[in-house]
């Protein structure tokens, strides 16, 4: 008998979306008992965590959890303004501009929330 790899393909990237589906409902869970939610270092503007020490795509930036549970990309732009009305710190002059992770598979998904989850978990424990 042989394996057929599509099938086991299939089954795959259905217990991924169950598992991207239960990591997504205790993100929210944990993003909504971190309140106030951390701001981002450097940004004051921007509520997130940075989703460190994952691998990614070369493409994809700094990926954050965001107050609301979600998993988005962080793009931070200095603003010329701040700078030019004398900020003392060019990093007090951020913006942050967070861009929805609207192209994770399932699989990398899970590699991302498994972090985050871990990160809001870390900083329920510390304000416990």
């Amino acid at each position: 008998m042989a394996t057929d790899p599509d099938l086991i393909e299939a089954q795959a990237n259905a217990v991924f979306e169950r598992v991207r589906t239960q990591l997504r409902e205790l993100l929210h869970e944990a993003a909504r008992g971190l309140q106030p939610f951390p701001v981002f270092p450097g940004a004051p503007n921007t509520l997130a965590i940075e989703v460190d020490g994952v691998t990614g795509s070369p493409d994809r930036g700094c990926v954050v959890l965001g107050e609301d549970g979600e998993l988005y990309e962080l793009q931070l732009e200095v603003e010329a303004d701040s700078l030019a009305a004398g900020a003392n710190e060019p990093v007090l002059a951020q913006q942050g501009h967070r861009v929805v992770l609207e192209d994770l598979s399932a699989g990398e998904y899970v590699i991302y929330a498994q972090r985050a989850l871990q990160l809001a978990i870390a900083e329920l424990r510390k304000r416990a």
